[in-house]
């Protein structure tokens, strides 16, 4: 046989194995291709396939080491979700619930990547009691390990006295925030995930 059949026999056997051996055979199929999503059909295939960015992310040149890090994530999600677990060779036990597990925080760090990717702000006045004075702060949220949404990031913009021109915040100062509540997100998800 010749090196080129050979080769080709080699990659036809691989995907049939695929199609044959796995839990979902036309997703197999579809991952081996590099088309990641998950069939509509299929548990997850809503989380998966919408991740509900405004369309200005993806426009976005600032954004795209981070889209392409969460490809990364979800195809290594989808190809471990999809691949066999091997008790023999397992270096802990195998359970339902470990199982559950990872897959639970997989999706979790998916979703704080979404979190940062977003990058949506919302501003809020804080009345300082004492002094009487009103604080503007823009915050954001993370999730934590039970996948919840959480007030986790703040920064105080100042009165609103010295901050309000005309009564409203002005753009470059929500823009400010936006960087440096983006640079605290980014900085705890690398923190949890080095």
């Amino acid at each position: 046989m010749s090196n080129e059949l050979y080769t080709f026999a080699a990659v036809m056997g691989f995907i049939t194995d695929l199609l044959l051996n796995a839990a979902a055979p036309f997703t197999a199929f579809f991952l081996f291709l590099g088309l990641g999503d998950f069939p509509e059909d299929e548990p997850f295939a809503d989380w998966f396939n919408n991740d509900g960015f405004d369309d200005s992310v993806y426009k976005d040149p600032s954004k795209q080491l981070l889209l392409d890090k969460l490809k990364k994530f979800k195809y290594d999600f989808n190809l471990s979700y999809r691949t066999a677990i091997s008790i023999e060779q397992a270096k802990e036990p195998v359970t339902p619930m470990s199982v559950f597990v990872a897959v639970h925080n997989g999706m979790i760090k998916i979703d704080k990547l979404r979190l940062i990717i977003q990058n949506d702000i919302y501003l809020v006045s804080n009345l300082h009691k004492p002094s009487g004075v009103t604080y503007i702060v823009a915050r954001a949220n993370w999730i934590d390990n039970k996948g919840k949404k959480v007030r986790k990031f703040a920064k105080n913009l100042g009165s609103d006295q010295k901050i309000l021109v005309d009564g409203k915040i002005p753009e470059w100062r929500k823009e400010e925030a936006r960087k440096e509540l983006f640079s605290m997100m980014k900085a705890q998800f690398e923190l949890e995930y080095r």
